[in-house]
């Protein structure tokens, strides 16, 4: 746990907190086939597929963020998103979160 004025932030933790966030993630356990979000254990949450997916995401939408920035990014980032293909991998979750999100108000 950080506090917001007790704590530094680097860009790429506030990146990660703008782009992640609990709701995102929820809407993407969802769209995994993981459903019980409240009543499992953390443990088995957050070692499941669908989280390791996750984290693997929002990884590459915060070097997409970065590379925007003109930050450098690591080879192994660069690899899996650099240039436009990361920003339209950030575009597409995105998207899909918000699509995901609109079907399930309706």
């Amino acid at each position: 746990v950080r506090s917001l004025d007790l704590d530094e932030w680097t860009q790429r933790q506030v990146d990660t907190m703008k782009l992640g966030g609990n709701g995102n993630a929820r809407q993407f356990f969802r769209q995994h086939g993981f459903t019980d979000l409240y009543g499992s254990k953390s443990e088995k949450k957050y070692k499941s597929k669908a989280a390791t997916q996750y984290r693997q995401e929002l990884k590459k939408l915060v070097d997409a963020e970065a590379v925007k920035r003109g930050e450098i990014v690591d080879a192994a980032s660069a690899s899996s998103s650099n240039g436009t293909n990361g920003v339209a991998a950030t575009t597409n979750l995105l998207e899909n979160l918000e699509l995901a999100s609109q079907k399930s108000t309706q």
